[in-house]
C-alpha cells in the first residue's frame, strides 16, 4: 500500500444518515488525516488503499469522488472512482 494514497470527500449526510455506506469506503482505506469543511458541510480525507494509484514522492495524491448508485431493487452501492 505505500505510496498509494488518494484524497477525497465524503459528505456530512452521507456519513450521519448512510452510515452503511460510509464504512464500505472506510472500510478499504487508512485514513491519515480528516478535516470536517465548514463551508461544504463534507469530510475531506487523505487516505492510503490498494485501491488508490501510486503517488510518487512529492506529488499531489489523486483525486478521488465518491459514487453512489441504486439498482432496480433499491440496493446502494457505494465506491470511490478516479476524478
Amino acid at each position: 500500500m505505500r505510496n498509494r494514497i488518494g484524497r477525497f470527500v465524503m459528505s456530512r449526510h452521507l456519513v450521519e444518515e448512510e452510515p452503511e455506506q460510509a464504512m464500505k469506503i472506510m472500510s478499504r482505506c487508512v485514513v491519515v488525516r480528516c478535516e470536517l469543511m465548514f463551508a461544504s458541510d463534507c469530510f475531506e480525507y487523505l487516505a492510503m488503499s490498494p485501491d488508490f494509484d501510486e503517488v510518487l514522492p512529492g506529488f499531489l495524491a489523486t483525486e478521488y469522488v465518491v459514487r453512489l448508485s441504486k439498482d432496480d431493487e433499491g440496493n446502494i452501492a457505494c465506491k470511490l472512482e478516479r476524478k
